[in-house]
């Protein structure tokens, strides 16, 4: 089933969900009219397909990461 997904990596701590600096969350994006935005994360892409397929989309970015050092 295709749906609407926001890649995102995070760029503070966030204690409550575990999630640490510089991982990567998909999230799917329900409302058009919602605006991504936060200090906690940066918006790397917007993605449409299955979650199968998303995942395998973000982990490019992981890739970029792990190139970059």
């Amino acid at each position: 089933m295709q749906k609407e997904w926001v890649i995102i990596r995070w760029t503070t701590a966030q204690f409550m969900s575990g999630n640490k600096v510089g991982d990567i969350t998909i999230y799917p994006d329900y409302d058009d009219g919602f605006v991504w935005g936060s200090a906690a994360y940066e918006v790397l892409d917007y993605f449409t397909g299955t979650y199968h397929e998303v995942k395998r989309y973000a982990l490019k970015y992981k890739r970029e990461e792990v190139n970059a050092t």
